[in-house]
């Protein structure tokens, strides 16, 4: 699948962080929330004379987009459609449960979302949560949850998760609390029991036939990306910029017109093994592939180097090592 331009709003509310954008737990008090939306609505106007000749081909509001009313959806909506040139191949909401009822998901569906992913807490099903967006139309549905930190019980979840038949699962791994051993046993667990009805299209992400998330996979390429919101990272040809994470920093950013400032990437051959294709060895200084190769950090696999599941757990270690 080719990478495309995409655009991602970051919405810092919610009981349930998103690690991948920076969204930290929030409480989305009223006040709070109408200060992101119009400082929101300020950077996008401003932002977009920078993309004026970019088609971003991708929306995905991150976070806890959820939280918000249905109009201060609408207004973000508004924001990005009014300011930049969207031709949307897919639209992403995540959703957090028990923030949508059988109005709500009507009127998400007519907003022109297609792609949900409902972000869970530690040992909660959605169950109730997917009937709802099922009977409002959804058909790409997506399920994403942590490890926890002790997956000891992993083998029966899964096998509850598996038989909600999502369109996608999406792991993302435990703090540095969980216990080693049964985080790799979860790992190998879940690895096993999905290979065959879902495919793995980015690490410990999988996805049944043609319900790949175009925008994360065009994360991991280098592809024009903008990100509004807390913490949310730009990328173009002269680098990458993150947004103030604070709130209270963002929304004087924004209101003061002050660019992002510069932040690091990962390298490119991460980025490579993240995508499941593996980084060619001969792109890595040898002594530093062979040390990863004996810490058991990465694999070999013909001419190419791939990420091992020890490897992804001590993803800090290897993205240094490579930097």
């Amino acid at each position: 699948m080719a990478p495309a331009a995409g655009v991602t709003v970051v919405v810092p509310f919610g009981p349930v962080p998103d690690w991948r954008f920076g969204a930290g737990v929030g409480r989305p008090a009223a006040a709070r929330m109408r200060r992101f939306v119009t400082a929101l609505g300020r950077e996008a106007t401003r932002r977009a004379r920078d993309f004026c000749r970019t088609t971003f081909t991708t929306v995905y509001l991150a976070g806890g987009p959820t939280s918000l009313t249905l109009e201060q959806l609408y207004q973000i909506l508004q924001a990005l459609y009014d300011n930049l040139i969207i031709a949307p191949e897919e639209q992403t909401l995540e959703v957090l449960p028990g923030t949508v009822d059988e109005g709500r998901a009507k009127v998400l569906k007519e907003s022109g979302f297609d792609h949900l992913n409902l972000r869970l807490a530690d040992g909660l099903l959605p169950e109730p949560d997917l009937r709802i967006l099922s009977r409002a139309g959804f058909n790409s549905i997506g399920l994403e949850l942590s490890f926890g930190t002790d997956p000891s019980g992993w083998k029966k979840r899964l096998d509850r998760l598996a038989g909600l038949n999502p369109a996608r699962i999406h792991f993302h791994l435990p703090p540095a609390t969980a216990t080693r051993v049964a985080v790799l046993q979860a790992l190998r667990l879940a690895r096993e029991k999905l290979t065959g009805t879902w495919r793995e299209y980015l690490l410990h992400h999988y996805c049944r036939p043609g319900h790949e998330s175009r925008h994360l996979i065009s994360l991991w390429h280098d592809s024009v990306q903008l990100g509004l919101g807390p913490a949310a990272v730009t990328r173009t040809a002269e680098g990458v910029r993150r947004n103030p994470a604070r709130l209270g920093d963002y929304v004087a950013a924004a209101e003061s017109d002050r660019l992002p400032r510069a932040a690091s990437s990962f390298p490119a051959p991460v980025a490579d093994m993240v995508r499941m294709e593996g980084t060619p060895a001969r792109r890595l200084n040898p002594a530093t592939a062979r040390s990863l190769l004996d810490n058991g950090l990465v694999t070999r696999k013909g001419d190419r180097l791939l990420l091992t599941d020890q490897g992804a757990l001590a993803l800090d270690r290897v993205v240094k090592a490579l930097a």
